[in-house]
């Protein structure tokens, strides 16, 4: 036999059995309330990555020509590091590519 069950035979009166019954509707609503408030948190971290993805795309597609400018002269520098040619013949070549 459960533990309720077993309460609730136990309690004699109407009155006593209506105050076990309350009593476990309490419980019912707190562990709810509980419940929603850890749902409410799951969906707020849920959302961060979502809202990250949503902010770098805007700022990839607000900063795209300084992103790429910087890029390209930083393959320049290596480039020309690595090949022995000046800067400028680096980027005078990347910039053909391109078509700049």
């Amino acid at each position: 036999m459960h533990k309720k069950s077993a309460e609730l035979e136990a309690a004699t009166t109407p009155e006593e059995k209506l105050d076990l019954i309350a009593m476990y509707l309490e419980r019912i609503d707190r562990r709810d309330r509980l419940r929603l408030w850890g749902s409410y948190v799951h969906s707020l971290f849920a959302l961060i990555p979502m809202l990250f993805f949503i902010w770098s795309t805007w700022y990839l597609y607000a900063h795209f020509d300084d992103i790429m400018s910087t890029m390209m002269r930083q393959a320049g520098t290596n480039a020309a590091a690595s090949t022995g040619q000046s800067y400028e013949d680096v980027m005078k070549q990347i910039r053909e590519a391109f078509g700049q």
